[in-house]
């Protein structure tokens, strides 16, 4: 295991330059009145399409993603391996306005199962279960709840069957209790060999 108190190896994989640009973000998001500060500036320059990207990528994206495709997060799973730290793929699509939104994030994760199945430096996949419904679950129609289940079962199935560990994550507290009552289903029908559906 890695010891944290001892900074030298915990983060030798850190360069100066990565240990100063993490201080200065954490320094800043500690600051509540940063954070909103900082959040109404980007919402507002989403609002009029300005671009944000050339703040987000070297600061939050850097410090917290591996990559925008599961070919572009090879790299960072290397970089972690060789260290001997396992990764998380996490596809953290939210709340599809459309169908194909959802089809999209459904199939992303499907892609991140298999690519985890033959990669033992990956932990866990995860998915978001609001990426997979159309619109609220506190609010959908019996129908989209249905169909929602079975994607959500689906994952977990697939996740099952190639043995590979999948990490349900946590959703607004609104929706929270109906996310909690699927996975626990899911862990009933899944974790009975060993522990594949988390929570």
């Amino acid at each position: 295991l890695m010891d944290f108190n001892n900074t030298q190896i915990a983060f030798s994989m850190k360069s100066a330059r990565d240990l100063r640009n993490a201080k200065f973000l954490f320094s800043t998001i500690s600051s509540p009145a940063l954070v909103k500060t900082f959040k109404a500036l980007t919402l507002a320059a989403l609002k009029i399409r300005f671009p944000v990207s050339w703040i987000v990528k070297p600061t939050l994206y850097r410090q917290f993603v591996g990559g925008e495709t599961l070919e572009e997060c090879t790299k960072s799973l290397k970089l972690l391996s060789d260290y001997n730290i396992k990764s998380v793929l996490d596809y953290s699509a939210e709340g599809g306005s459309t169908r194909e939104d959802v089809l999209r994030t459904y199939q992303e994760t499907i892609r991140s199962i298999d690519y985890a199945r033959s990669n033992p430096v990956i932990a866990f996949t995860v998915f978001k279960p609001t990426g997979m419904a159309v619109g609220p679950l506190d609010a959908c129609s019996a129908e989209e709840m249905e169909s929602f289940r079975e994607r959500f079962f689906a994952l977990c199935r697939k996740a099952y069957d190639n043995d590979v560990r999948i990490l349900i994550d946590a959703e607004h507290f609104a929706t929270q209790d109906i996310i909690d009552a699927i996975t626990e289903e899911a862990m009933e029908l899944f974790n009975k060999k060993r522990a594949i559906v988390y929570q």
